[in-house]
């Protein structure tokens, strides 16, 4: 054996590449590995079941006498259940142990869906019976780590056989709405039960729907779990509960990551009364879906965290006073060397709003800002010059994605490609670019651009809105800024052709000019030996 793969932490990467792979080759192949060598078992079987999307993998462990599969075919469905045809003893468990400690990941569902095949696995409540009964320790699974519950009535009473002290990560979620007066009744005494057995988990998803609604008295019943570093609500929270739920999250001294969805109540009902240090290492905030206007008056209360993302998606197009307020808000109420990530989307196509310099001025503040994502079907009022001086402030820029595709054939943008002179001057680092552009000019005056100031970085460009006569001077001009651009992203219309045709030639030139430079390169290197 090679001397690498006598090296377990090697062994482990190379067999998770395997691992990695969602699909049934992979793990075939995973399971062919276990068996070809005792010293590649352990490592391969902990890759191959470490996550498992179903429980029926598990109870296929036991004895092939004490289960058998019921099929049920129907009109539209084709079904089987998985049954457990016997009373189970000690013994029964002894491989199901030996595989299910491995376990670190589980989504538990009431349903299996087998990859490429028609017959769908259901588990009925008496297995899930007969587990919770001859189960032979508190938890089947004693190292799981994360627990995804796609809560169907049944998982909700079965649900603690599962959980373990080593529980890191839980996320609720209800197949349908016809589940949730089921959940919102148990949802309570459940999550008070995660809190006493696995009081240093780090992650909590619970997604209700914007029809749900979260106990009022979470902040109690999860009191001791303090560690939270991530948590997931659905807000729909009595008004009366709504402060005190603030007071709590904003007291939590590791929450790092927080997405609130369906807010609707107004700012001045929530309030931080007799905190310390609020959102004391706060970085990440979601507000999704939320009215711009609400996400405008919120800011203020998160004014002494340091945000470096922060991510709004509106529940409505806003308008160009709602964008200009909000900027503005942010400017006053984000510290502006913390700001890097910064996304206002919203994604239902309308038309109304514009982006103009005025809107987006307050951001050049934030002089770290590493990606802003305006992801908003308006007309983009900008002209090459107004985009120059803003990303003049924003050195640090990968990501630039200004608009979104507008239905309306009266809209021409105001950019041209003479605006990549002035990203590759100031945002040499840019990756990732969407814009609108007028296409049809391709002329570019090169006299401001220094020799060898290349948009080297870019790796993607995607248009949104934009006629194109020429194809092969888009392209030409494309491949002298961005000698790394293989291809051109753009949306379909009647001018996807020609924008196909200038991605083919643009992928054709900046292989060759590749080429050239390499063979320059290792010229010029030789020159350098002989002389």
């Amino acid at each position: 054996m090679h001397r690498c793969l006598q090296t377990l932490e090697i062994l482990y990467l190379v067999l998770q590449c395997l691992g990695d792979e969602d699909d049934a080759i992979a793990r075939a192949t995973l399971a062919a590995v276990a068996r070809t060598c005792r010293d590649f078992s352990e490592p391969a079987l902990n890759i191959l079941w470490e996550r498992q999307d179903t429980i029926v993998n598990l109870i296929r462990c036991i004895p092939s006498d004490a289960w058998r599969m019921e099929r049920q075919v129907k009109a539209s469905t084709d079904r089987s259940k998985l049954l457990i045809t016997r009373p189970l003893s000690p013994k029964d468990f002894a491989r199901l142990i030996h595989y299910s400690r491995r376990i670190k990941h589980l989504t538990l569902t009431d349903k299996h869906y087998p990859t490429g095949a028609k017959t769908t696995i259901v588990v009925p409540k008496e297995t899930f019976i007969t587990l919770s009964i001859a189960r032979l320790s508190t938890s089947l699974l004693p190292f799981l780590r994360t627990l995804h519950l796609e809560c169907a009535t049944i998982i909700w009473e079965f649900a603690h056989v599962f959980l373990a002290r080593p529980l890191q990560k839980l996320t609720i979620r209800p197949p349908s709405v016809t589940m949730l007066p089921i959940i919102q009744e148990r949802l309570a005494s459940f999550l008070a039960y995660v809190a006493h057995l696995s009081p240093d988990m780090k992650t909590l998803k619970i997604s209700l729907g914007c029809h749900g609604v979260q106990p009022m008295n979470l902040p109690e019943i999860i009191l001791n779990v303090r560690g939270l570093q991530e948590l997931f609500l659905e807000w729909p929270i009595p008004v009366e509960a709504a402060s005190a739920m603030v007071q709590w999250l904003a007291a939590l001294p590791h929450l790092s990551r927080l997405t609130i969805r369906h807010i609707y109540t107004p700012a001045e009902e929530l309030q931080l009364l007799d905190v310390g240090v609020p959102w004391a290492s706060l970085i990440h905030l979601i507000l999704a879906p939320v009215a711009i206007d609400l996400a405008s008056s919120l800011l203020p209360l998160f004014s002494s965290s340091h945000l470096s993302s922060l991510t709004v998606h509106s529940r409505d197009l806003p308008g160009v006073e709602a964008i200009e307020k909000f900027c503005q808000t942010l400017e006053c109420q984000c510290s502006k060397p913390h700001l890097k990530r910064l996304i206002l989307r919203h994604y239902h196509a309308e038309d109304g709003a514009s982006i103009s310099l005025k809107c987006l001025k307050p951001l050049l503040k934030f002089s770290n800002l590493q990606q802003l994502q305006i992801e908003l079907p308006a007309r983009v009022e900008l002209d090459d010059s107004q985009l120059k001086e803003l990303v003049r402030g924003w050195p640090c820029l990968q990501t630039l994605w200004i608009g979104n595709t507008v239905r309306t054939e009266s809209y021409t943008p105001k950019l041209t490609f003479q605006c990549f002179v002035y990203l590759a001057m100031h945002c040499r680092s840019l990756e990732v670019l969407k814009l609108p552009l007028d296409a049809t000019v391709t002329t570019v005056d090169m006299a401001e651009h220094p020799e060898g100031c290349l948009l080297d970085c870019l790796a993607s460009f995607t248009i949104t809105d934009s006629k194109i006569e020429d194809s092969i001077a888009v392209a030409l001009i494309l491949s002298e800024l961005c000698p790394e651009l293989t291809r051109i992203e753009s949306h379909k219309s009647e001018f996807g052709e020609k924008w196909e045709m200038a991605s083919k030639v643009l992928a054709a030139l900046n292989k060759v000019r590749k080429q050239e430079r390499e063979r320059r390169g290792g010229e010029e290197a030789k020159e350098r030996r002989d002389g």
